[in-house]
């Protein structure tokens, strides 16, 4: 029996970290073995500059995966921040972009400077 949307609700949580233009991982620590982590989307903010940053999984042997190859975040306007969030269009917590089993982590770089990201997800025990 799979996890209620009201369940799924208090499990979500977020990781935020500052990019560079050496990979960086997401989570403090690789994925719990016998844990299964729900990437429902990927939030990336910047200030005034046209960057692209790349997404991989890395697995266990610690080999990368790319997930999504030169995201363009856009030029800010104004005050106003340039961002990019994935999925493009709304976001659904039952249905993640991205699954990643124990003993894995996401991480990112950035073409130049440092955006920001934020990744929300929740954890499911197998």
């Amino acid at each position: 029996m799979g996890l209620t949307r009201d369940q799924i609700r208090e499990r979500l949580k977020y990781a935020q970290l500052t990019l560079s233009t050496s990979r960086q991982n997401i989570f403090s620590s690789d994925i719990a073995e016998r844990v299964k982590r729900n990437i429902v989307a990927i939030f990336i903010m910047t200030d005034a500059t046209l960057r692209t940053v790349e997404i991989e999984k890395v697995k266990e042997d610690d080999t990368y995966d790319m997930i999504f190859d030169a995201v363009s975040i856009d030029i800010a306007t104004g005050t106003r921040q340039g961002i990019v969030q994935l999925p493009e269009k709304a976001y659904d917590i039952e249905n993640p972009i991205l699954v990643l089993e124990g003993g894995t982590n996401l991480s990112f770089i950035a073409s130049l400077g440092a955006p920001e990201v934020t990744v929300l997800y929740w954890d499911d025990e197998l």
